[in-house]
């Protein structure tokens, strides 16, 4: 259900997406077969967590972490660890598609 709204979202604004994951591990792992063009993942994954997979990713292609968190000490951490940006999860969806659309 989680998973499914910011699909939806993203594919009623005509983009295409490649891939969907419930864990850090698998979301690596498709990241590696399908190349996109820009990973939205949330940091609250069950296996590897998303700090991890930030660091793993190292911000080739970009990565847009998807938080509930507003502390600028966790924002910072995302950043640091290679986010190239951070959305709210309660971003109007129009919001959402534009800062993906400005990262990528």
């Amino acid at each position: 259900m989680f998973r499914s709204g910011p699909r939806r979202v993203l594919e009623d604004y005509g983009h295409s997406v490649v891939a969907e994951n419930g864990d850090g591990t698998s979301g690596m792992a498709s990241e590696r077969d399908q190349s996109p063009d820009l990973v939205f993942m949330d940091l609250q994954m069950p296996g590897c967590d998303g700090l991890s997979a930030l660091k793993a990713l190292r911000g080739d292609p970009p990565v847009v972490v998807l938080t509930v968190f507003e502390d600028a000490s966790d924002l910072e951490a995302e950043m640091e660890a290679g986010a190239s940006g951070y959305v709210l999860k309660n971003t109007d969806p129009g919001e959402l598609v534009e800062m993906l659309k400005t990262v990528a």
